[in-house]
């Protein structure tokens, strides 16, 4: 009888120990609440990342002098690399040629400039009314080469412009496109 209980006894121990057992085994999705579907709850989590640009200066090159000749023209330009990890435009932003020296005299020269996109040709144009162009959708996500272009020209008579040297400041921006 004393045998008979110990069994018995030690069975209800292993069938107790295997319900408990099978009670945390988790299911084949990880769940051990032993509700069908698990218990859940969620929330977003988020990060933003800023529009941001590079450009680098990566060459120039300086018109010839001009003879001072009417009708004359000359051509120069400034090389860049700009990367962007969204969608860009580049504007370019100029004042007029002026003289240095004593002597300053706002430019009678005619000064065209052009944005161009790796080995493309330039579309000159002039933007004194607005000393500003843009170039649209310049980059999106990606880097590129650049260059600014610019022509120099003399006017129709000799005493068209004055002697001198001339220079303007130019400023490109980067700008983000809405996104």
């Amino acid at each position: 009888m004393k045998k008979m209980l110990a069994l018995c006894l030690a069975l209800c121990l292993v069938l107790l120990v295997g319900s408990l057992a099978l009670a945390t085994t988790p299911d084949a999705h990880g769940n051990i609440s032993n509700v069908t579907g698990g218990q859940s709850t969620h929330k977003t989590i988020s990060a933003y990342v800023s529009p941001y640009a590079e450009l680098y200066w990566t060459g120039f090159t300086a018109p010839e002098h001009l003879t001072g000749e009417a009708n004359k023209s000359q051509t120069g330009s400034l090389k860049f690399t700009a990367a962007a990890n969204c969608a860009v435009d580049i504007i370019l932003d100029v004042n007029p040629m002026q003289t240095q020296g004593d002597y300053q005299d706002v430019s009678t020269l005619t000064t065209l400039y052009a944005i161009t996109s790796g080995n493309d040709a330039p579309d000159y144009r002039d933007i004194k009314d607005t000393n500003e162009m843009i170039y649209s959708s310049a980059l999106d996500q990606s880097s590129d080469n650049f260059t600014v272009n610019y022509q120099v020209q003399t006017g129709d008579e000799i005493f068209s412009q004055h002697a001198g040297d001339y220079s303007a400041i130019i400023n490109l921006t980067i700008v983000a496109q809405a996104y």
